[in-house]
């Protein structure tokens, strides 16, 4: 379903260039602008100097019926994958967060740019969605097929083509972050600051690392060796990104040193204990990172994401069911028929979701 509105302010989002993959095996690339673009490649890149919209990557079945169910405002784009029924929503926003480019970047307000990213966590974490998902690659909701690719599904064979629905909304981040979880400061320790700057990257990657790692230092020398050995690590990456200056090695060092200095007078505070590991729900401890492969990392990365997402959709699905329950058991005693219309109204679901429980319904109407 197209709404003309919200799909013309998202293409005028684009340049003349659009970064994008004709399938999820071939890299990114930059084509022209036009409707053979959009309509032959599977995913695009979102414009990386203008944050319009957030994006939440929903990994269950039925995800799409979240925000009727839970009551989150209505996303202004919702695309369903055809083959697992996953979805991703998309909340454009009212007013975009702008990133300067270049020489400026260092010296950049980032307020704004991480109330993005702050109020995007949160409503990650709200929806149970998946925390590694930046938000700036999604599916493109144009994409017409031109190979007429088919899916064979437990409901029959299929086009290989997004299902995708718009609604005429926008909003502003103050709006959203009243739906979003408070965020604990390690819920996602995402690889780069797009728009940051590489020093300021590997300053806050760096700190966000220290803030975890002063936890099982005893002396303040065995801190410092294990910061610039942190810092230096991020330098290696950072300085692959070509720019028109190199980033120097003594920039490690300094970023080295100050947070150093810093955490370890603040070893003790309250604030900081939050960063100490836990094992939470599913029993994950911490990879350990030595002499293990980075794609074997990358894997046992992504397997929890996923159970992580799982449970959550679990727990949440638990609860659902509870309020159906008590809908059910509310509405008999009341003498009322027990329909899907009046058990969505008394548990202040959508109508749509009812059929995921009907199984519990028909309980309650023998």
């Amino acid at each position: 379903m197209t709404n003309r509105e919200p799909a013309r302010r998202f293409i005028s989002h684009f340049g003349k260039w659009i970064m994008n993959s004709k399938n999820k095996h071939e890299k990114y690339a930059y084509a022209i602008n036009d409707v053979d673009t959009w309509s032959e490649a599977q995913f695009i890149h979102l414009p990386k100097n203008e944050l319009r919209y957030i994006g939440i990557d929903l990994d269950w079945e039925g995800s799409a019926s979240i925000w009727i169910d839970e009551g989150f405002p209505e996303p202004t784009i919702t695309i369903i994958s055809p083959e697992t029924s996953h979805s991703k929503l998309f909340y454009e926003l009212a007013t975009p967060v702008t990133l300067p480019f270049g020489n400026f970047a260092g010296r950049a307000n980032l307020k704004p740019y991480q109330y993005f990213k702050s109020v995007k966590a949160g409503l990650t974490l709200a929806m149970g969605g998946d925390p590694g998902y930046s938000g700036g690659t999604m599916n493109n909701p144009f994409y017409k097929n031109p190979r007429k690719e088919i899916l064979v599904t437990e409901d029959g064979i299929v086009e290989r083509k997004w299902k995708v629905h718009w609604a005429d909304r926008t909003y502003d981040l103050d709006y959203l972050a009243e739906f979003a979880k408070p965020v604990p400061r390690d819920f996602k320790h995402d690889g780069l600051f797009d728009g940051a700057g590489r020093a300021m990257t590997m300053f806050h990657l760096t700190r966000t690392d220290a803030y975890r790692a002063v936890h099982g230092c005893v002396t303040q020398e065995q801190f410092t060796e294990k910061v610039l050995s942190i810092a230096m690590d991020h330098w290696q990456v950072l300085r692959q990104i070509v720019k028109d200056h190199p980033l120097e090695e003594r920039e490690a060092v300094n970023v080295a040193n100050s947070v150093t200095k810093y955490v370890w007078l603040h070893r003790n505070d309250e604030w900081l204990k939050r960063f100490k590991w836990n094992v939470g729900a599913l029993q994950y401890y911490p990879i350990d990172k030595d002499d293990v492969p980075v794609d074997d990392i990358k894997q046992e990365i992504a397997r929890r994401q996923s159970a992580g997402a799982k449970h959550t959709h679990s727990i949440r699905t638990e609860k659902t069911e509870e309020r159906i329950r008590i809908a059910c058991e509310e509405l008999k005693s009341a003498n009322t028929k027990v329909t899907r219309k009046n058990i969505a109204l008394k548990a202040g679901l959508g109508v749509s979701s009812m059929s995921k429980y009907k199984d519990i319904i028909k309980e309650y109407k023998q």
